[in-house]
């Protein structure tokens, strides 16, 4: 088969890693692969996994005014359908991922589109305006309108991580056909730490301290201010020598600090910005619990992520995440509130052992069921039903 893969952006992230991924396993079981994206950052990538990777981006001068995100969020759309369109009779199978991908795939050859929806484009909370900023607000009233739904009901499929996306798909789009296919977990993740000692070290962080972890980009939608709120409430409680990194990038982080200075708790807040997949690795492997406290998002990968260091998470039931740490018992599952996350700390801080027992099932959990060839195989069966569905069409159209 030959497949394109198309992204706005291709880096460090959740969306980003599958689109990594899937084109190394994909290239392994011989198929042909293109990556198209406006802008790519590949030192942030694994270079294992993208040796051989065929990215294309923009040509020339555009290249260098795709990374500005103003830039990208203005003119992204244009550029990718024109970048796509001049290559779509080549490929059998476009897989598109984050929007605007699917509108640029959905408009120029729907019936061989594969939406890979890790979030439905939502308008945006006018809450949330300063965050993100007026623009993105503004534009998201057009991503979400008329022609979204139009150019949706016609692709050919479309794969969600979780039940939770589906529902949306479903409530949204009007179609009860999304395909559930959950992900892999870099293997990066797997692999054994540098000793704790090393690690404690190279972060500046005390071995007598309790750590809390949190990854993810600073903003709204992850909702690390629950966690500062509820690491005053365990101070405040008596609990000490209690960290909270917070592992990310993102237009939150002056708004979690000025919050993190008004409790009092600055100092306990660990700010560590874009790290490695190796850094993150070796600080999952100190923590004693991850957190994911994420509001309205479907899916999230670092409870998996934790979960191959052995560490079980606390995860928000608002997210897709939920589901499945509930279902296969491998975590503890709470509502988004401060009080409620503070409480659920409080008492496993206070038992290793149940810690220790459901970060060892959670990682065999994700051992056994969240690999890349799994989700590959599911992915390759489904392109194969689309291939051999258009090839009958075209043939019975032309007689």
């Amino acid at each position: 088969m030959k497949i394109a893969i198309v992204h706005a952006k291709v880096i460090q992230g959740g969306a980003e890693k599958i689109i990594v991924f899937f084109a190394h396993y994909l290239k392994k079981q011989g198929h042909e692969v293109d990556v198209i994206t406006l802008h790519l950052r590949q030192h942030e990538l694994n270079a294992d996994f993208i040796k051989g990777t065929n990215f294309i981006t923009p040509p020339g001068f555009l290249k260098q005014l795709c990374a500005v995100p103003f830039f990208r969020k203005m003119f992204g759309f244009p550029i990718l359908y024109f970048m796509l369109k001049a290559r779509i009779n080549k490929y059998d199978i476009i897989h598109a991922n984050n929007f605007p991908s699917h509108w640029v795939a959905g408009l120029l050859a729907p019936e061989k589109t594969v939406w890979q929806c890790n979030e439905p484009p939502l308008k945006v909370d006018a809450a949330h305006i300063k965050s993100v900023g007026l623009m993105e607000y503004l534009l998201s009233f057009i991503y979400t309108g008329a022609l979204d739904k139009k150019i949706v009901k016609k692709i050919a499929a479309i794969v969600v991580l979780d039940n939770m996306n589906a529902e949306r798909i479903k409530n949204i789009y009007g179609r009860k056909d999304a395909i559930i296919n959950y992900i892999g977990i870099d293997e990066d993740y797997f692999k054994k730490p540098a000793a704790a000692k090393e690690v404690f070290r190279k972060n500046h962080l005390n071995p007598k301290d309790r750590h809390l972890i949190c990854a993810g980009n600073l903003v709204p939608g992850k909702n690390q201010q629950l966690l500062i709120k509820a690491l005053k409430t365990l101070e405040t409680g008596g609990i000490k020598n209690l960290k909270l990194i917070l592992v990310g990038r993102g237009p939150d982080r002056e708004r979690l600090e000025v919050l993190a200075g008004e409790l009092g708790v600055l100092k306990n807040v660990i700010f560590k910005g874009f790290v490695t997949n190796k850094e993150l690795r070796e600080l999952y492997s100190i923590a004693d619990i991850n957190l994911f406290p994420a509001v309205k998002q479907s899916w999230g990968l670092t409870p998996f992520e934790a979960a191959a260091q052995k560490v079980m998470s606390i995860v928000s039931n608002d997210c897709g995440t939920a589901e499945v740490i509930k279902k296969q018992e491998i975590g503890r599952v709470i509502p988004p509130v401060a009080e409620k996350f503070a409480e659920e700390i409080r008492s496993l801080l206070k038992a290793a052992a149940k810690r220790k027992q459901l970060g060892k099932k959670a990682y065999l959990f994700v051992r056994k069921e969240m690999t890349w060839k799994k989700y590959t195989a599911i992915m390759e069966k489904l392109f194969e039903t689309i291939i051999i569905k258009n090839k009958k069409v075209k043939t019975d159209g032309k007689n």
